[in-house]
């Protein structure tokens, strides 16, 4: 298994949040259209996302785009100063392997006698948003203590 130990510096985020039934692609679309349509796609971008992991209505999925200084709000999106940290991480292709990389993950964290840290589990997106699903490549992150 390929985890490694990654500190993420502080980032400035872009953050719009859908709780809806497919609420991954909802905030994911959702932040990329904000983006697109006030320029900040033009400039190199990470795009991360998070999931509460509840089930039904009660899903939420939250989509980052990280931005510049210039970055403003609006009724949708807030802007966030995200503080970085130690996290461990894997790469996983393919939708089918998303829930088995995380349990993987989290079980190389366990085993390797790392503390989990209380943020929650990141996924950045590495594709293209209309990339086909064998293709959809994420790097996993789960943060660590220290």
């Amino acid at each position: 298994m390929d985890v490694h130990i990654e500190h993420l510096p502080p980032l400035r985020v872009a953050a719009l949040s859908a709780r809806e039934p497919d609420a991954e692609t909802a905030a994911l679309d959702g932040i990329l259209n904000w983006a697109r349509a006030h320029g900040y796609l033009s400039e190199p971008y990470r795009l991360f996302g998070y999931d509460n992991c509840l089930p039904g209505p009660q899903h939420r999925y939250t989509a980052w785009l990280t931005v510049g200084l210039e970055a403003i709000p609006d009724h949708r999106v807030q802007i966030i100063d995200f503080s970085g940290g130690r996290y461990a991480v894997l790469r996983v292709t393919g939708v089918e392997q998303i829930k088995a990389g995380w349990d993987r993950l989290a079980s190389w964290v366990r085993h390797n006698r790392f503390r989990l840290a209380r943020q929650p589990g990141l996924e950045e997106h590495l594709h293209l948003p209309d990339a086909p699903t064998a293709q959809f490549t994420l790097d996993l992150y789960l943060a660590l203590v220290g």
